[in-house]
Order: structure tokens, then C-alpha cells, then sequence
């Protein structure tokens, strides 16, 4: 068995993994050399670092982000390979719908993913296309994802 640095998946995915079920071997194989280690699963951290990018449609967004991603991967060592067909057919984009973006967060917390950094200002993006994506996200994205606290007694 090829040994691999998959430490590299605590960063851009489409960098460490070819689609979410490898990138979920991967954060399998380090929780367990973590628990094996001797370390408390509870107290690990799986960040993740996603382009992404939501508008009101799926089309809208995929119109605006696409010359965008291709540009900052053009511009990447580790991303002169691919395009954003490729990271899109590999589910390892943030770009759509608020519901799109629900989803695909939802397929990254089921692989074991516990925190996602959102690069949102990536190839170029206007600044108010930037801002009008991270307000879509507040208002319609953050709050499917919002914990349930148990009331504390006193």
C-alpha cells in the first residue's frame, strides 16, 4: 500500500481527493490514527477550505463563478489540472442555489467534515457579487446548519 500526506485533506479537497467518498477515506484513516494515538476523537477538528459562491439560482451562480474558479485555478500550482467542470462533476464546489450549496455542505458533514472555510473572493469576483453571495449564505444557508442547544439548568 502507496502511502499518502493525508494530512493535505485538512485544506482545498480537490487538492487531496478526486471526489467527497475519497476525501471520507481519508478523514476515516486520520480519525483513526488520531484515536490510535491515544488522542480524544471528540476534541479533533476536519476544516476544509471551499470555493463557493451562491446566487438565487443555480444557473445564475454557475454563470457568474465559473470564469472565476477557472482563472484563480489557472493561476495555482495545484490547480493548473483541472477546470470547473471537473471540481463540479467532483461535488467539490460551493456554487449554486442556497439549497445547492445546503446540500453539498450536508454531503461534506456526512464524510465526516466538522468546519468549513467558505473562499468566497476568489479569481477576480466583484466585490459586490462577493458581498451579495456572502449574504445569501448568512440569511438562507448558515441556518439549516444551526445547533440545537439543550436549556441549561441552573
Amino acid at each position: 500500500m502507496s502511502r499518502r500526506w493525508d494530512i493535505a485533506f485538512m485544506g482545498v479537497p480537490y487538492v487531496a481527493s478526486k471526489s467527497i467518498s475519497e476525501l471520507k477515506e481519508i478523514i476515516d484513516r486520520y480519525k483513526n490514527v488520531y484515536r490510535e494515538s491515544g488522542h480524544d476523537e471528540k476534541k479533533i477538528n476536519i476544516p476544509l477550505a471551499v470555493h463557493t459562491f451562491v446566487a438565487e439560482s443555480r444557473e445564475e451562480a454557475r454563470e457568474i463563478a465559473k470564469k472565476h474558479v477557472n482563472l484563480y485555478l489557472d493561476t495555482r500550482q495545484y490547480g493548473r489540472n483541472a477546470q470547473f467542470e471537473d471540481l463540479e462533476e467532483r461535488a467539490q464546489l460551493l456554487i449554486g442555489s442556497p439549497e445547492d450549496v445546503i446540500n453539498r455542505l450536508k454531503k461534506y458533514e456526512d464524510a465526516g467534515c466538522d468546519h468549513i472555510m467558505m473562499l468566497m473572493n476568489f479569481g477576480g469576483l466583484p466585490h459586490e457579487q462577493v458581498l451579495r453571495s456572502m449574504e445569501l449564505v448568512a440569511e438562507k444557508v448558515m441556518p439549516a446548519f444551526k445547533v440545537k442547544k439543550e436549556p441549561v439548568s441552573l
